[in-house]
């Protein structure tokens, strides 16, 4: 006997609704779309418009593109000086002024937010810029301490003279009128820049008048200006 052939039953699909005709994205031109969510009349409009999104999205640049600098030459935005591009998104000449870029955001947003400008907390009182942490390791880049602590060297110092300056014996405040001098002054002995022990806090106004005399000089100046005028 023959197998008899099993057919199934036809389903009959609903039909394609009709959409109304729209104008497509990139040329303008009216088009019936399929689907609901076509927006372009062809796949070269679509590719076009992805080509405009991508070219919106780079960053822009000033550019003057030559056969030797492909790329062109940009003005550095924070040192502000002319280099020969190597890619096209380019902006800085180094990466130390890519650094500086993000460091000055920061700070302008802590400024802001009066804010220290290196850490979110509240700055030291007398100063609108730096809290105590900061504002020692300042001072102690400034006169040539490095190395990590240098800020808490500097503070077990003027813990040690008690806050006290050895010359007019007034009280020294953090941000208001202590400064960190050097016994010895820099240009008599290299050497001793940036020796912990060649460091004392003194304050601002005698630091001002003393420049480059040793303790010696500066105190035998003292006494001969107020000799003459008892």
């Amino acid at each position: 006997m023959a197998e008899e052939k099993i057919t199934k039953p036809k389903i009959k699909r609903p039909s394609k609704v009709q959409l109304d005709p729209r104008k497509c994205f990139t040329c303008g031109t009216l088009f019936t779309p399929n689907r609901f969510w076509h927006g372009y009349c062809s796949v070269q409009c679509r590719e076009k418009a992805k080509e405009k999104t991508k070219r919106e999205r780079e960053p822009k640049a000033v550019k003057k593109s030559t056969v030797s600098s492909p790329f062109g030459n940009i003005k550095c935005p924070v040192c502000e000086d002319d280099f020969v591009s190597t890619r096209p998104s380019q902006k800085y000449c180094s990466h130390r002024c890519f650094r500086l870029r993000l460091q000055r955001n920061w700070i302008n947003k802590n400024r802001e937010k009066g804010l220290c400008y290196s850490c979110p907390e509240v700055p030291l009182n007398g100063t609108n810029s730096y809290c105590e942490k900061h504002w020692l390791g300042q001072a102690a880049w400034r006169a040539g301490l490095r190395g990590p602590g240098s800020g808490e060297k500097l503070k077990i110092i003027l813990e040690k003279q008690n806050y006290t300056c050895p010359y007019t014996g007034r009280k020294l405040i953090l941000g208001v009128n202590a400064s960190v001098d050097h016994k010895i002054p820099r240009s008599l002995s290299r050497e001793n820049v940036g020796s912990i022990d060649n460091l004392e806090w003194v304050e601002t106004e005698v630091n001002r008048a003393k420049r480059t005399l040793t303790k010696e000089e500066f105190i035998s100046l003292c006494k001969l200006i107020a000799s003459r005028f008892p």
